[in-house]
């Protein structure tokens, strides 16, 4: 089929039937030398050159969703830990979205302000989701409105807005002890006392009805109530917006972000103590060292009413009070509701307390 001097001129014949490595050539002059071979080689490179593309632009896309607990009371630092956590968070370019996992009876009332401020704050540069884990009462809700989206599981325990505030202590006059003013031992009168109690309540249902906006069913009195709720109740009347667990507020962060392809980091706050104690553990000498909370040596004081101070043995005078007499109210300054509801004002049995200067919401 060939001549002396190769194969024919325009026939690929001789050559396909020739070695391996002459088809090939043959078959790369074609495809370089006709019309239509380039366009079948532009086809070839285009599909062996896809797969590159897709895999950057997917590996561009991708991002982090930070995972960040929120359990036990809520104290001083608590609120400094998780506020500290969330400043890093938005300075951190390669978080996209965070979601708060909620496990708590609410506590302090400043401190779950703080927390729902810093909430507020974080919503704003990124997509900030709650995941309520069993409870999420009183100033743990507080926190949870300043984030967009709550996710409840069905059993979950949610809601709780209200106020619980041990009243003053009536204090005798005495002799031993000095003061600058009338109302230094004992903090104010009981209607000073209540105003101050309504204010924060106030604040506590502003923020509700503002964070929850058109979502919300109940009206401001009932939102005021310091009612509880299951998950599929706290759905059905707003104060919950969907039912599921972790893995669904995170993939809810998730696309809020844009992300199609993402890393989940689970940020665990911690407080300075905490920081510091780990500080004194890799630094002693010890023998034998075992590592402890900051919890070991400050305990939760944090949670107890901090009014500017105060003498503790009218703190504790008055919080013995209010457990013995069960004087804790929900009150203003004009009515005072009735024994249930100030029961109920904070927590509904979640255990937060608030005062003018620190105390529970």
């Amino acid at each position: 089929m060939a001549g002396e001097d190769g194969p024919d001129d325009g026939s690929l014949t001789a050559t396909f039937e020739s070695s391996p490595a002459g088809r090939l050539q043959a078959l790369g002059e074609f495809l370089v030398g006709t019309y239509a071979g380039v366009a079948i080689l532009a086809v070839v490179v285009g599909l062996l050159v896809a797969p590159i593309a897709a895999t950057v632009a997917l590996s561009g896309s991708a991002g982090t969703v930070a995972v960040v607990p929120v359990e036990g009371g809520i104290d001083g630092g608590t609120a400094v830990a998780l506020t500290t956590t969330l400043e890093r968070l938005r300075a951190d370019p390669d978080v996209d979205a965070v979601v708060l996992v909620v496990n708590s009876p609410g506590g302090s009332a400043p401190a779950s302000e703080a927390m729902y401020l810093e909430a507020d704050k974080t919503a704003e540069d990124v997509p900030v989701v709650t995941s309520v884990d069993a409870i999420a009462a009183s100033g743990a809700y507080y926190t949870a409105v300043g984030t967009e989206r709550i996710f409840v599981k069905p059993s979950s325990v949610i809601g709780s807005v209200g106020v619980v505030f041990p009243p003053p202590a009536q204090i005798e006059p005495s002799d031993s002890l000095i003061t600058t003013g009338p109302n230094k031992r004992s903090g104010g009168s009981e209607r000073a006392w209540k105003y101050k109690t309504e204010s924060i309540k106030r604040a506590f249902v502003s923020a509700v009805m503002r964070g929850r906006g058109d979502t919300l069913e109940l009206s401001r009195a009932e939102a005021a109530s310091a009612e509880v709720f299951t998950g599929v109740q706290a759905v059905e009347n707003g104060v919950a917006d969907e039912l599921g667990g972790t893995r669904d507020a995170v993939e809810y962060a998730a696309s809020r972000a844009g992300l199609s392809r993402y890393d989940v980091r689970v940020v665990r706050p911690e407080s300075s103590v905490q920081f510091l104690t780990r500080a004194a553990y890799l630094a002693s000498d010890a023998p034998e060292r075992e590592l402890v909370s900051g919890r070991y040596f400050v305990g939760q004081q944090g949670g107890f009413p901090n009014v500017l101070m105060l003498p503790p043995s009218v703190l504790r005078a008055s919080l013995a009070d209010s457990a013995d007499g069960d004087t804790g109210t929900e009150s203003t300054p004009e009515n005072t509701t009735d024994a249930t509801t100030a029961r109920n004002a904070t927590g509904g049995g979640a255990g937060a307390t608030a005062t003018a200067g620190g105390g529970g919401s």
